[in-house]
């Protein structure tokens, strides 16, 4: 059993880190920014590493450069957040 744990890739370990992170911040931001701001703001956060993440090729994926229609992709999403957290 002990060299089965030693044989899963860190980066799963890291993902369960993450939502252990990620589940009490979101409950802890929905009551006080809003369930639509909290949302939009981590799909856009999501979104936007994901770009980064596909220029680079992590996690031994297929790279997709940036581009200038992925660039004003991520300008939109940002502006759709803040369009959203506009009171």
């Amino acid at each position: 059993m002990h060299l089965e744990i030693l044989s899963v890739p860190l980066y799963y370990y890291r993902g369960g880190i993450y939502g252990v992170i990620f589940v009490p911040t979101i409950l802890m931001l929905a009551p006080r920014i809003g369930i639509a701001n909290t949302l939009v703001a981590t799909i856009v956060g999501q979104l936007i590493l994901s770009v980064i993440f596909d220029h680079f090729g992590v996690f031994g994926l297929a790279r997709y450069p940036i581009s200038v229609p992925r660039i004003l992709g991520c300008a939109g999403l940002l502006l759709s957040l803040y369009l959203i957290q506009y009171r």
